[in-house]
């Protein structure tokens, strides 16, 4: 049984190792001032993103929603 809190609708950016070094590369090139963002185009959610791995390694168990309580 998989506990998801929220339903697994909760999302989170991450940034790839390529889209790192990529811009890592870019700024190295192109030196100077400035702001950059390195997250990946897409927010997956943690649905998302379980049933991705889950489904690599093989690990169909049910999921279920947790309820969350917050004082």
């Amino acid at each position: 049984m998989i506990r998801l809190a929220y339903g697994g609708t909760s999302r989170f950016h991450t940034s790839s190792v390529a889209n790192i070094a990529v811009l890592v590369r870019t700024t190295l090139n192109n030196p100077g001032t400035r702001i950059l963002n390195v997250a990946d185009p897409t927010a997956l959610s943690v649905a998302e993103r379980l049933f991705s791995i889950s489904g690599r390694v093989g690990c169909d168990g049910p999921v279920q929603e947790i309820t969350v309580y917050s004082s």
